[in-house]
């Protein structure tokens, strides 16, 4: 189901630009300066707003409330037009949200150079299956995801992810390669994960980029919405100090934390962190 079939709609053109902006309040305030001739307001399983979608002069403009809360303004214009109420389940309409900008960003956004290697994803692979051995379609949070080594890989031994990254050309390459499906994929700041996931048994990052005096910070802050999200946490890295300052982290958040060193990689997947309760 696409975005614009969840309000019974043949094409719907998103307020915000990006999937990261979902949060922001400016977008409900912008939305009701719209004029509007007709309404559609879609709520959930549970009656909660989902999104409200105005036909405008230049077609059908909708905005969402799946991270931010629903105004009393939206409810009154939607009355004040007559609009319609629609039903939709919230995970397919967040799917189906993520679709949309998932396409848009493949149409907007060049590719990377591809990055990555067979052997190098059957050795993620191979780490997944001897730590977690095989799933049964639980979803995993694949952080950082890049160009969906993790994500394909979380799949080959059946769990489902639900991937997430800040580099629109890594994710652009994953999901024109297939890596990256479209329905589960966010381009947001990981720093900021948790405002747009919910806890989920497991969480997966691969290769965290370089941890120095300039990033530590930032990957700290990565690694703990990770962490906060998943009970069970797999993340690798090229060094031994990477690793151990991401042990660290863990411990301070009164995790247990096992690591692994395998030579068999001795460039990405080299370390492995497993982080857990």
């Amino acid at each position: 189901m696409n975005l614009a079939q969840t309000i019974d709609l043949e094409e719907v053109y998103s307020l915000e630009p990006s999937f990261a902006d979902l949060t922001d309040d400016i977008y409900t305030q912008i939305f009701l300066q719209e004029g509007a001739r007709e309404a559609r307001f879609l709520i959930d399983e549970h009656e909660e707003p989902l999104a409200c979608a105005l036909l405008t002069g230049t077609g059908w403009k909708i905005t969402h409330f799946v991270y931010r809360k629903a105004t009393l303004g939206v409810l009154e214009r939607v009355e004040q037009v007559g609009g319609e109420i629609y039903q939709e389940n919230r995970e397919r309409y967040l799917s189906a949200v993520r679709e949309y900008y998932s396409c848009e960003l493949m149409k907007d956004v060049t590719p990377a150079v591809e990055d990555i290697t067979e052997d190098r994803m059957n050795l993620v692979r191979d780490v997944l299956k001897d730590r977690w051995g095989l799933g049964r379609g639980e979803i995993c949070l694949d952080c950082c995801c890049g160009s969906g080594i993790g994500s394909y890989a979380l799949r080959t031994v059946g769990m489902t992810p639900l991937a997430y990254d800040n580099d629109p050309a890594l994710l652009s390459l994953g999901l024109r390669q297939g890596r990256l499906l479209p329905e589960s994929t966010m381009w947001i700041d990981a720093t900021r994960a948790t405002l747009y996931c919910t806890p989920v048994p497991r969480g997966l990052s691969c290769m965290l980029g370089e941890i120095n005096t300039f990033t530590e910070v930032m990957w700290r802050r990565v690694v703990e919405e990770l962490i906060s999200l998943a009970e069970d946490v797999i993340i690798t890295v090229g060094t031994e100090r990477e690793a151990r300052l991401v042990a660290d982290w863990g411990q301070q958040r009164d995790r247990s934390v096992d690591l692994e060193e395998r030579p068999s990689d001795p460039i990405y997947e080299r370390w492995i962190c497993q982080i857990y309760r």
